[in-house]
């Protein structure tokens, strides 16, 4: 058996051992580095027990929270930021404290879900909808509400419209409880 340097090939078939303060690993001798040394890499380093290894540094392991750098891993439900020193999962976003991943529109959201809608979308009754304008689709399969001051008809988002105002046709304007539609007015019914 011969002794090979830091760097150099030992174990397996080469038959090698590595020199006093190095540690045959993967097949390459490598020597400890103590903390704030270097490691990884073609430094051939590995890092003392009790620190790891981190862009090229060997550093300690730090309590929780400890300095403001040190944070656990929070699971999709979990808590995150704040005092809580977690990040979320991959795949998750922290949201209001709590860790959540992005459903698509038509996709469960809210409550036991831990969903969020993504920016084109807005949870309705547990379920990610799109805003729709006047005249534009909603209801149905279409996962879209009408936007403030108008309402679903028929698959259609209408506005209300007050008596003699303008309904039907292309003006996607309903009339208000007790009048209908005539000639394109709103009227109130008449009565012989």
């Amino acid at each position: 058996m011969k002794q090979s340097p830091v760097g150099g090939r030992c174990g397996g078939r080469t038959y090698a051992f590595c020199g006093r303060g190095a540690t045959c690993e993967h097949g390459t001798c490598k020597k400890e580095s103590p903390l704030g040394g270097k490691c990884g890499g073609s430094s051939n380093a590995f890092c003392v027990s009790g620190t790891t290894c981190e862009h090229g540094t060997c550093k300690k392991e730090s309590p929780l929270g400890g300095n403001g750098t040190c944070r656990a891993e929070s699971p999709l439900g979990g808590k995150c930021g704040g005092s809580s020193n977690a990040f979320c999962v991959s795949g998750t976003t922290c949201e209001h404290g709590t860790c959540k991943k992005e459903s698509p529109l038509g996709g469960e959201c809210g409550g036991s879900s831990n969903a969020f809608c993504g920016d084109d979308g807005t949870c309705k009754s547990g379920t990610c909808q799109a805003e729709s304008p006047l005249g534009g689709e909603c209801g149905g399969t279409t996962n879209a509400f009408c936007v403030s001051g108008t309402t679903c008809e028929h698959g259609t988002c209408k506005k209300e419209s007050p008596l003699g105002g303008e309904c039907g046709g292309t003006t996607n304007a309903f009339c208000v409880k007790g009048t209908t539609c005539e000639h394109g007015k709103c009227r109130a019914p008449q009565y012989y």
